[in-house]
């Protein structure tokens, strides 16, 4: 499907080589400058997490779950709950079934939700399949697809 609406007529307008070669050389530079500053923010991440689990660490062995550093900042402990979501078919059957036994049939459409990402492949695969065929793909419940540019550069 995304072919089809790249291959729709589009007004053209001149562009020099000079022009085009500058706006990649700024796509360049921007780019650089983004994954350094990406590294040195992931860096600091590692960093800010050693002290944090440091200060864990000390406010646990204080037994304190609130401390505050007088000028500098307060700090207190929660505890909380997390879990993964299903990831087998069998667990995914389970979850769902609890959750309309649970929760009825809004409970399930809540929280039975789609990922983007597999969605988006999904759709791309049966556009794809559809079009073998000459027919044209629309899944009920799911809007129109829009379409996007996606850029790309590598270095030379």
């Amino acid at each position: 499907m995304s072919q089809n609406l790249e291959s729709w007529d589009q007004p053209k307008k001149a562009i020099s080589l000079e022009d085009m070669d500058k706006a990649i050389t700024e796509l360049r530079k921007a780019r650089d400058e983004y994954a350094e500053a990406s590294k040195k923010s992931k860096d600091l991440n590692v960093l800010v997490k050693k002290f944090e689990s440091e200060v864990i660490s000390l406010m646990k062995q204080a037994g304190k779950k609130r401390y505050i550093a007088e000028g500098i900042g307060a700090i207190s402990l929660e505890t909380g709950l997390s879990v993964q979501t299903p990831k087998t078919p069998e667990q995914k059957e389970s979850f769902f079934a609890w959750l309309k036994s649970e929760m009825g049939e809004d409970g399930y459409l809540t929280y039975a939700t789609v990922n983007s990402a597999s969605l988006n492949k999904l759709y791309r695969d049966k556009v794809e399949e559809y079009a073998e065929r000459g027919e044209v793909l629309e899944i009920e419940g799911l809007d129109q697809p829009t379409s996007y540019t996606k850029l790309s550069l590598r270095k030379a």
